[in-house]
């Protein structure tokens, strides 16, 4: 993943390698896909204008009681040891 960082003052827009348009409004960020990005012709022109700051996501891990941590929790196959059989007893 990709972060990109409007530094301009406008609305900075720009056609990812797989067709969608992103529009980034001023000073905010949002994350994409490497493919979207690499030799991208416009990409590289705002970057050189810097009006554009691309840099690769540092991928954290979940803090304890975050959202992705309890969903992995719920994922879990759960144990046999419930008291209850798989016979229909």
């Amino acid at each position: 993943m990709m972060q990109v960082k409007n530094l301009s003052r406008r609305l900075v827009s720009f056609s990812g390698n797989s067709g969608p348009t992103w529009y980034i409004p001023p000073g905010m960020t949002i994350e994409l896909e490497d493919f979207e990005l690499s030799d991208n012709a416009k990409v590289r022109k705002l970057t050189e204008r810097r009006l554009l700051d691309v840099r690769r996501s540092v991928k954290k891990e979940p803090e304890a009681g975050s959202e992705e941590r309890e969903r992995a929790k719920r994922a879990r196959p759960h144990s046999a040891s419930s008291g209850r059989t798989q016979h229909g007893d």
